[in-house]
């Protein structure tokens, strides 16, 4: 049963479709239109129009305009070789109610979401990369790879990468590298940096374990305990398990296990 008219019904329907406009929202809304005098409700109707005919993305920064260019791209005094990506128009106006920030934009329109479809053929960024590069360059990419920071959780599994690629040179000498739990969440916090990816900490393990590890043994130590860059009470200690036979060293050098001690382990 249809319990209004149907171009009121048609009205609230379009209310309806706006994002955050819920069903009765959405009538209320259609009552009061229908309330206005007939010229409020012509103006209203002209404001949408004249907004859909007159506003269109600046061919620059893709920001809202009515002009040629967006008034922040046509401002000579801004820095144009700063480009701050936002997502959204909306997003712009937050930035300059700063009043701090003096470089241009560039507005996405969007973000990449594989829940809701939204791929990076959906958003701003090829407009981004065509005002950033030079033709020349740009002809050279065959594709355009977009990758998510690294958690943390996942950085932890590449420690766990990291140390197995270590252990496979180690296993000629009958020797494994095992980390304890505070040693990885030691190591990922001094080398964990999202910006950058996994590079660092493939580098700050070199030098913090494989370096130390490397020289310890050439000199015939077992102390293998290596003090973090981080303010930790836990240093990254590192423990030498011989895998044939089974024997354990510990980092204070003070007991070993079926009696092989260190002159019998490192050959002296």
């Amino acid at each position: 049963m249809q319990f209004f008219p149907a171009a009121l019904q048609d009205l609230a329907d379009h209310f309806a479709r706006l994002p955050g406009i819920g069903g009765k929202t959405a009538q209320r809304l259609a009552f009061h239109v229908l309330e206005l005098p007939m010229d409020e409700a012509q103006s209203f109707a002209d404001a949408i129009m004249e907004a859909k005919r007159a506003v269109h993305t600046c061919p620059c920064c893709q920001n809202i305009t009515d002009r040629e260019l967006c008034p922040i791209c046509d401002d000579p005094t801004r820095d144009q070789d700063t480009i701050c990506v936002v997502a959204e128009p909306k997003d712009v106006i937050a930035m300059e109610r700063s009043r701090e920030y003096r470089g241009v934009y560039h507005v996405l329109h969007g973000v990449i979401s594989p829940l809701n479809h939204v791929t990076q053929d959906d958003i701003r960024v090829r407009e981004l990369l065509q005002r950033s590069f030079r033709p020349e360059f740009l002809n050279r990419l065959d594709e355009i790879v977009f990758y998510k920071p690294l958690s943390k959780e996942s950085v932890t599994k590449i420690v766990d990468l990291q140390i197995d690629r270590l252990n496979s040179r180690l296993a000629d000498q009958q020797l494994k590298v095992e980390l304890t739990p505070a040693a990885k969440a030691s190591i990922v916090e001094a080398a964990y940096d999202p910006r950058y990816g996994a590079r660092p900490l493939r580098r700050y393990i070199q030098h913090t374990l494989e370096t130390k590890l490397s020289q310890s043994l050439l000199r015939g130590e077992t102390d293998l305990a290596f003090t973090s860059d981080v303010p930790r009470t836990d240093a990254i200690r590192a423990e030498l398990v011989m895998t044939e036979p089974m024997a354990l060293i510990c980092a204070a050098g003070s007991c070993y296990s079926d009696g092989i001690g260190p002159d019998e382990l490192f050959g002296k």
